[in-house]
């Protein structure tokens, strides 16, 4: 046990040299105890070190999920909207998954939809608010922020297309080959809009088109709908990118997958 403490000392406080410590007496010499002073000012520091690493790493995590009422908002750090005016006292409606969803008669009415919802689901109640006349205004999470979010851009040319598949693969093509460029999170639980920001960004690069139609499986949650729709949308810094869903019936065939670009 003494020798430990012999070798531990020696490695912590080595600025004096390894034999220093073996010579008769040392320990007791102010040399010697100057350098056990800075030893454990050394093992404060790595303390001190450590606790900054975690409290950034919880910083990077960011606040954690913001609910509206039991809706947990789907997240999205780029690409959301200012609130509108005509939201502000509008009525705020859940969009739960088992569960029915009322919409009131008012002109203006927000959609706080649980991000676990099928897209499926979404679709309907955004029916029943075209056919009532009615503006819906869907709610995603900023950070600890409630934002706007938009489904569809008015498109100006040709555009990319933009492939959301189940287990979080996001692919991206262009619509004049079947073959797609594709990303997948290690999990498969979730698409992140990071991936879908990099594919969309490589091949507004390399094809040139500011425009991108994004096609969703009914069954997809609503956390991937954002995930794709608003990545694309925030894909290229300052540079607009402007964003639609394709149509029910796609314009062509199911793209083949690959793990190589084609074309960018």
């Amino acid at each position: 046990m003494h020798d430990r403490r012999e070798k531990s000392e020696a490695t912590w406080y080595g600025l004096l040299g390894e034999e220093c410590k073996a010579l008769p007496g040392n320990a007791d010499r102010p040399g010697f105890r100057f350098g056990r002073r800075i030893g454990r000012a050394r093992s404060v520091a790595l303390y001190a070190l450590l606790g900054c690493v975690l409290m950034v790493h919880a910083a990077c995590e960011g606040p954690g999920p913001v609910r509206v009422g039991n809706a947990t908002l789907a997240v999205l750090l780029l690409g959301s909207d200012p609130m509108p005016a005509d939201a502000e006292n509008a009525p705020t409606v859940q969009v739960l998954r088992g569960q029915p969803t009322t919409i009131p008669n008012d002109p203006v009415v927000k959609l706080a939809i649980d991000r676990l919802v099928p897209w499926a689901k979404v679709q309907a109640v955004l029916k029943t608010i075209e056919d009532k006349k009615q503006k819906p205004v869907l709610l995603v999470a900023q950070r600890f922020k409630v934002r706007a979010f938009h489904l569809n851009d008015e498109l100006l040319g040709p555009a990319i297309e933009v492939y959301a598949q189940m287990e979080g693969k996001i692919c991206v093509k262009h619509p004049d080959v079947r073959e797609a460029k594709c990303n997948q999170g290690l999990d498969e639980t979730y698409i992140d809009p990071a991936f879908t920001r990099g594919l969309v960004r490589e091949a507004v690069n390399g094809y040139q088109r500011t425009n991108v139609r994004v096609d969703l499986p009914d069954m997809l949650t609503w956390g991937d709908v954002v995930a794709s729709v608003g990545g694309a949308r925030s894909c290229c810094g300052k540079r607009a990118i402007r964003v639609k869903l394709m149509d029910d019936q796609r314009d062509g065939p199911e793209p083949r997958q690959s793990e190589h670009s084609v074309g960018f």
